[in-house]
C-alpha cells in the first residue's frame, strides 16, 4: 500500500509528510511564506545562529584540545 500511495502522490504532485517533525517544519515554512518572511541562508549562517561560539573554537596542531577565543 505504501508504494502505491507514494507513487500516486508523486504522479499527482502531492507532497507526503511522514513524520511529526516534518509536519511542523512544513507548517513553519508555509507560515513564513504567507507572512512574506521566507529567507534563504547558507548552512554556515544557520549554524552560526544556533551555535555562535562554534566559530571561535581553535584546535592547535597535534592537539585535540579545543581553545575558545
Amino acid at each position: 500500500d505504501e508504494v502505491k500511495i507514494r507513487t500516486n502522490a508523486y504522479l499527482h504532485s502531492i507532497p507526503i509528510i511522514t513524520t511529526a517533525q516534518g509536519v511542523l517544519a512544513a507548517a513553519d515554512g508555509i507560515e513564513a511564506l504567507i507572512k512574506g518572511e521566507l529567507k534563504v541562508k547558507s548552512i554556515q549562517e544557520y549554524h552560526q545562529e544556533i551555535n555562535p561560539l562554534r566559530n571561535n573554537i581553535l584546535f592547535f596542531e597535534d592537539s585535540n584540545v579545543p581553545v575558545i577565543i
